[in-house]
């Protein structure tokens, strides 16, 4: 198998689904394309950043450091400056690259040229925007598609966004409502497009369960998503680098590296380590048992001595999780 950097986002996943473009308030419904791990190809549309340098070509930083910030070419600099992108999608001539990244009042979408040297250009970062992690384009290039999982809905469990490439207020896909989308992209079945996305439903496996050896802690139901969000905050750039995959009957065994630049807090049942802006590259195993198709537990097994050691802290775990 090739390997694929599009994983980050797996470990709080019940299901990718799949759904026709364009179908907003026709009652169609999301249809669950069952296990993740059989649909690499379509997720690549749109990939999280590795080591601070988005897919496509837009630079942030390689260094590890603090995020390279930008400009975008509007009429308020001051909002306008972003840092810490997130995913990007080219469109469909390769002519212009489309990313998330974070400005002064959030999760924000830009586009720029492909070309060297090129200004960006803030297209939107106000609501229904909440923390946008994903983006695909349309086919026809003329539309966005973003995975939210805090857009601004009535219970704040996100949904997929559309917006016109031109900028403006986004728009929700209603039928993808509170499946907190975390990876969309686009691809074209008979003709038309197709959605998929990988997000939560809480009929969807609903007792599917992911536990993380490294603490011994297992998570259920709207818990799953859990470690994302601790994971997400404490290294924004986080991917899982997929290696090697093994599978007999229902089980599905996966050899990977968990990577991303320590830039936030990360959260752990014993204490919290503040930012070091050191860079993770951890060897992971993952364990995935499926029923019907479908994962029926993840079991992840990261090196958690690993982590610490390269974010300085198993030296002096006291003083490390003492930090404020």
């Amino acid at each position: 198998m090739t390997r694929s950097r599009n994983a980050a986002l797996v470990t709080s996943v019940a299901a990718m689904f799949a759904l026709a473009a364009g179908c907003n308030n026709n009652n169609s419904t999301p249809t669950d394309a069952g296990n993740p791990l059989d649909a690499g190809t379509p997720v690549d549309a749109g990939t999280p950043t590795d080591g601070g340098t988005t897919d496509g070509g837009t630079a942030t930083n390689t260094d590890g450091g603090n995020p390279t910030t930008a400009v975008a070419a509007t009429s308020n600099p001051g909002e306008d400056v972003f840092a810490l992108a997130l995913d990007a999608a080219p469109s469909p001539d390769g002519a212009t690259i489309y990313f998330i990244a974070v400005d002064g009042n959030g999760g924000a979408v830009f586009k720029t040229s492909a070309a060297a040297g090129s200004t960006p250009t803030l297209l939107s970062d106000a609501p229904p925007l909440g923390a946008p992690l994903g983006i695909a384009v349309s086919s026809d290039g003329s539309k966005l598609y973003l995975a939210d999982p805090a857009a601004l809905t009535a219970t704040d469990k996100g949904a997929i966004l559309v917006e016109s490439v031109g900028g403006g207020t986004p728009t929700m896909l209603t039928e993808t409502i509170d499946f907190a989308p975390r990876a969309v992209a686009v691809t074209k079945i008979g003709g038309a497009d197709e959605i998929v996305f990988i997000g939560t439903s809480t009929t969807a496996n609903a007792d599917g369960t992911f536990t993380d050896e490294s603490l011994g802690v297992t998570y259920r139901g709207e818990d799953l998503a859990k470690t994302v969000v601790v994971y997400g905050t404490a290294f924004p750039d986080m991917h899982r680098e997929l290696y090697r995959f093994f599978a007999t009957g229902d089980t599905v065994i996966v050899e990977l590296a968990l990577q991303g630049t320590h830039l936030g807090p990360l959260a752990l049942p014993m204490g919290t380590i503040q930012p070091t802006g050191k860079r993770m590259d951890a060897p992971c195993c993952d364990v995935f048992q499926l029923k019907n198709g479908k994962i029926q537990s993840f079991n992840c097994y990261p090196s958690g001595t690993v982590v610490l050691t390269q974010l300085g802290a198993l030296e002096n775990l006291k003083a490390a999780f003492a930090q404020k």
